[in-house]
This record gives structure tokens, sequence and C-alpha cells, in this order.
């Protein structure tokens, strides 16, 4: 239940609770002399109220004595009980059910206790008494179903907003990834292609071995942007449908490409969820990164670990002791692996340690 529900049933005891008290007050203190039926047929109709909500059909009927055959002339609990069955009851042969019941047993009471003359106008004030609840109770049932309509209303507009906005940044990205691709693309083919010449015309082996690294790097990168490019032009395209994918077992791999002096640890006894693996190499490889970038030549421990349906990423580096590389940072790589922790309920954590030393952690749950 939620708190609007549950205001409106407050609101709803405490009407109901003031119905009784109004239809008491009417029945049993207007008056001087009460017989013990005008109480008894005073009480059945008050307390009768109280289901109005569940059973509005019955508080009606019950309610129809009081008006019927009390001495007092009652009309407050009748009339309350037909403005709710107005409101309550959706059938409107029920609702017209109740409107002649009503006229009926207000003249009967007329027949018993009153007089008929003149007839037109006790006729049209008993028409009055019955044709005014019950416009009452469907004028404030129309406005409520109104008012939750608008309510609804407002929150699919929202809905749709929202989804319009989701559509217009996924378009966005998706053309500026596009984009990205054409122009790194051009230039690490541009890359490639001087490396797989360099490699062709020299004879030098270290010189040799290196433009090989070069092309081979290279050619990988294309590979990459081309995979996320296809990514993003599927409709609802996801990353499980791209063939390979990184994993844990490919970060040997990874250590050994990355001209680091790495000492890798893994302890992870049982396979994991596709997405787990994947932002793990690339956790490790964010990592790997920026230790060529702002720390070269530092030694670095690499560590993943699953404890009790947790896997820990560790990277943690000493200080650089060759100069620093002037290579290009968006300074978005730090952002995006948080953003893809926080995707798997995760979190991420950074740190200096010992002299210019940095220590990246992510803690990622498996469900």
């Amino acid at each position: 239940m939620t708190i609007g529900d549950a205001r409106k049933r407050r609101r709803s005891l405490v009407l109901t609770l003031a119905f009784v008290c109004i239809s008491l007050g009417d029945g049993l203190f207007a008056f001087q002399s009460q017989t013990r039926v005008d109480v008894g047929l005073t009480l059945l109709a008050s307390t009768a109220l109280l289901a109005r909500r569940r059973f509005p059909a019955l508080v009606f009927v019950l309610t129809l004595p009081g008006l019927a055959f009390g001495t007092t002339y009652a009309y407050v609990a009748t009339l309350l009980a037909l403005g709710s069955a107005a409101y309550f009851v959706d059938r409107r042969w029920v609702i017209f059910a109740c409107g002649g019941a009503t006229f009926g047993a207000n003249m009967t009471w007329i027949s018993l206790y009153g007089s008929f003359s003149p007839i037109v106008p006790t006729m049209l004030t008993g028409a009055v008494y019955m044709a005014a609840p019950i416009a009452l109770g469907v004028l404030i049932k129309t406005r409520q179903t109104l008012t939750d309509q608008l309510v609804e209303l407002e929150r699919v507009r929202d809905r749709d907003q929202l989804a319009r906005a989701e559509l217009v940044l996924s378009t966005e990205r998706a053309r500026l990834a596009r984009e990205m691709h054409d122009v790194v693309s051009h230039q690490v083919s541009l890359i490639a292609v001087q490396a797989g010449a360099l490699m062709v015309s020299t004879s030098n082996p270290e010189v040799k071995e290196a433009s090989r690294s070069i092309r081979t790097l290279a050619v990988r990168t294309l590979d990459e942007l081309r995979q996320m490019v296809s990514v993003l032009r599927a409709s609802g395209g996801d990353a499980q449908g791209i063939d390979p994918q990184p994993a844990i077992g490919d970060l040997s791999a990874l250590v050994a490409g990355s001209g680091l002096d790495v000492t890798l640890t893994v302890h992870v006894a049982s396979p994991l969820p596709a997405t787990i693996e994947r932002a793990v190499y690339r956790t490790v490889q964010e990592g790997l990164t920026n230790v060529l970038k702002h720390a070269p030549g530092s030694t670095v421990l690499v560590s993943v670990e699953l404890d009790d349906k947790i896997v820990s990423i560790e990277v943690s580096n000493t200080g650089a002791t060759e100069p620093l590389l002037d290579l290009p940072s968006a300074r978005h790589g730090l952002v995006g692996l948080a953003e893809r922790a926080e995707l798997l309920s995760g979190h991420i954590t950074t740190a200096r340690t010992g002299h210019d030393g940095f220590k990246l952690s992510v803690m990622l749950p498996i469900d």
C-alpha cells in the first residue's frame, strides 16, 4: 500500500465516523420524545454506515426502515447511505433502484405520520430528497475518477518524456561514437600501415619487433572500435552478441602485452557471469593503461579474488621510474569504471600509496 492509498483510507474512515455521528445526532437528539423502536431503528441505520465502503447497497437497505417507520422523520442516515451507494456502486440500475426505494420509503412515512396534501409539492419534495444525494455521489465519483486519470496521464507523460530523452541521448551517443570511430580508425590505420612498412624495410631486430608490436596493437584497436560501433548500431544491441568477449582468462595475455613489470594473481574458483568477467577485464585494462600514462617503469601488482560472492579487483603500482609519456587523455577512464561498477551494484575506490604510488580497487557483487 502506498502513502497516498493510506491517506485516502484514513480520510474515508474519518468521513465514515463523521457520518455515523451526524446520523446518531439527527435520530436521537432532534426530538425530545423517542420510542424504543425509534432508538433501535436509528442505531441500526447509523451503525450500518460503518460498512458503507464494502457493502453500500446493503447499508442503504438497512437504513430504509428508519426512514419509512421512524416517528422522528429522520432522513440523514438514508440520504448518506444513498449518496454512498451512488459513489461506490458502478451499476446504474442499482442506484436507480435505491433512489426509487428512497422515494417509496418517504411516501410510506408520509402516509403513516404526515399528509399528502397538497400532493404535488409533497411528491416533488420526495423526488428532491431522492435525487440530490444521487447527484452529489455521482458528481464526487466523477471528479475523483477524472483526478485519478489526470494523475495517471501525468505519470505517462513523464515516462514518455524520459523515454524520449533517453532515445535522444542514445542516438547522440551513437552518432558521436561513430564519428569518433571514423576519426580514430583513420589515425590508427595510418599507424598500422607505417608500422608494417617499417617492419618490412628495417633489418634491425629490435626495431622490427617493436614495429610488429605497434602494428598488432593498432589492428587490435581497430577491431575493438568496429565491435563497439556494431553494438551501438544494433537495435537493442548488447555486448553478448559479440564474439569473442574478453574475460578473466584473457588477463594473462593482457598483462604480457602491457610492457610493464606486472605480477598477476587470480583466485577465482568458479565461472562468473559474462558481465562480471568483462568488467574485471576492463578494470584491469584501464588500470594498466593509467600506469603506462602516469607511472611508466613502475612495478604493478594485479589481483583478482572471489570471496563470498564478492569479486575484488585491485591494481596497485609504485612511483614512476621513467620519464612520463606525452599521451592524450580524456580523463574519463575512472569515471567510466565507476559507472560500470555502479550498474553492477558495485563500487570503486582509489588512493595514493607510498612514494607516488597509486591503488585502484573495485568490488563487484555476484547476484
